[in-house]
């Protein structure tokens, strides 16, 4: 997973600030998805200013609330901290 150098406002449940993300085949594309702070990923200290390079687990929530995400995300290593000017 990659973890883009700034956040953005978005809604879900409710007005909030995202995080932008690319997994998958959007690695080192130009296309990111947002990804919801409330549903953070745990053990990642996010900093503005970095693009960072992650390895995390997913692991799938069996019954997650209905407003929340359904996969728990845990950072496993910093693979890549990179400064953004």
């Amino acid at each position: 997973m990659r973890v883009n150098y700034h956040t953005v406002t978005c809604t879900g449940v409710g007005p909030g600030t995202c995080l932008l993300v690319q997994t998958g085949e959007k690695l080192n594309s130009d296309q990111w998805e947002y990804f919801y702070f409330d549903n953070s990923i745990q053990g990642f200290d996010y900093e503005p200013g970095y693009i960072y390079t992650l390895s995390v687990d997913m692991e799938k929530i069996t019954n997650p609330p209905a407003d929340a995400s359904d996969t728990k995300y845990t950072l496993i290593k910093i693979l890549a901290k990179e400064k953004v000017n």
